[in-house]
């Protein structure tokens, strides 16, 4: 039950992440343009905006950071192959989505950082995942070695020989 408990916790910790990095970018990216903007630039069409920049920039926020937090679970190097071919599949869905049409290069530029820079943030949060689930491992491995030590010391056996069935931190 409780590695149930951790992936639900991992999920909520992954929707927040995803709906931080998405609302705060889309109020910074509104900011800037509405201090660049004209002075005619009303309420609603900031309104507006906002929410467009939501919904343009929520989904590449969650590919990214799913792309970069499986890569940092990974205990491979995966990251050499997975940028080139993330930015490429991030470049062509951006044509295919918004075309060659140069009025929307604003959008794909937004899209495209924040999709790299999720990818970031998910490599992160994978690696130092992985990093501590390592590091629980380890911790049930000396418990349950101590374990076995306090129960040899009862049944008065040798305490230096280190049983050859007991897993190695070595194996993958």
């Amino acid at each position: 039950m409780n590695h149930f408990l951790q992936i639900g916790q991992n999920v909520l910790i992954t929707v927040a992440i995803v709906a931080g990095v998405s609302i705060a970018s889309a109020l910074i990216f509104l900011v800037v343009f509405t201090l660049t903007a004209p002075r005619s630039a009303t309420l609603a069409k900031v309104g507006k905006n906002f929410v467009n920049l939501l919904l343009y920039g929520t989904p590449a926020v969650l590919c990214g950071f799913i792309a970069g937090y499986v890569s940092g679970l990974s205990r491979t190097g995966v990251v050499g192959n997975l940028v080139p071919a993330v930015l490429a599949g991030l470049g062509g869905l951006m044509v295919y989505v918004f075309g060659s049409d140069t009025r929307y290069k604003t959008i794909v530029g937004y899209c495209i950082t924040l999709f790299v820079l999720s990818v970031v943030i998910g490599l992160e949060h994978g690696s130092a995942l992985r990093i501590w689930e390592r590091e629980q491992r380890l911790a049930g491995q000396f418990e349950m070695e101590m374990r076995l030590r306090d129960q040899r010391r009862n049944l008065g056996l040798d305490l230096d020989k280190t049983p050859t069935w007991l897993p190695s931190d070595d194996a993958k």
